[in-house]
């Protein structure tokens, strides 16, 4: 899954929680609900200023917009995290391992 999937992911799901329909979004963030529609399916790569926008409609900052870790699957997860563990070096490992056994408990 690409990022402009996932901000799309992120963007209906803060949508959705919020109790609006597409077309209220688009209205608050003044933009079309087609061109929110495409960017909700990954089709649209929206500029930083729309990203502004959606972010102050939803009353958030924009950096909060892409942070959608908890969209990503089980599977995906896990994945990026072998790919990020591959990379660390024995002493952070060991650490890495330790800080995970302690939340998990």
């Amino acid at each position: 899954m690409n990022a402009k999937h996932l901000l799309g992911l992120r963007i209906r799901s803060l949508r959705k929680k919020q109790g609006l329909k597409q077309e209220g979004l688009a209205t608050k963030a003044n933009i079309t609900a087609k061109y929110l529609s495409d960017i909700e399916l990954g089709k649209e790569n929206p500029t930083f200023d729309v990203l502004v926008k959606l972010a102050a409609a939803f009353k958030i900052e924009p950096w909060e917009l892409i942070n959608y870790g908890h969209e990503l699957s089980k599977a995906k997860l896990k994945e990026q995290l072998i790919l990020f563990a591959r990379t660390l070096s024995e002493e952070d490992l060991r650490l890495s391992v330790r800080f995970i056994q302690t939340i998990s408990r």
